[in-house]
């Protein structure tokens, strides 16, 4: 069966959580925390997901800042589904969302320790900053 993009809704919410327990992805609160994190998204921002044979295999969130950029907050692929260009297929749909919306650029944030994550990217064209670093505290 074809891979569908489509928007996320409500009802994916326990996929999505499950989603996302990853090393990349650390949610203070666990998965209430989540639920509510991804809720708002779904409510508020630009929320897609993969889904084949109504299975959802992935997800990308994104939202537009204040300096009309485009932010991906998550992106995350099944590790059963990686490697058959559904991350692919989700961050060009993110890329085309903000060239039809005049955004300035598209970013995000990615674990360095990830290198496959990172050679991802890449591949699709995006490039490691060079002129800022984040800063955390941790508690």
């Amino acid at each position: 069966m074809k891979l569908k993009i489509r928007k996320a809704k409500f009802g994916d919410i326990n996929t999505l959580v499950k989603l996302t327990k990853t090393p990349e992805f650390i949610f203070p609160g666990g998965s209430d925390f989540a639920k509510k994190y991804l809720k708002d998204f779904i409510q508020r921002g630009i929320f897609f997901v993969a889904e084949e044979n109504k299975k959802v295999a992935g997800f990308v969130s994104a939202q537009i800042t204040l300096g009309k950029e485009l932010w991906i907050d998550m992106l995350v692929v099944d590790k059963k589904e990686r490697r058959r260009g559904i991350g692919t297929k989700l961050v060009k749909k993110i890329i085309k969302i903000a060239r039809n919306r005049k955004m300035k650029m598209v970013f995000l944030d990615a674990p360095l320790f990830n290198k496959n994550t990172i050679h991802f990217y890449k591949k699709l064209g995006l490039k490691k900053e060079k002129k800022f670093v984040w800063f955390t505290k941790e508690f």
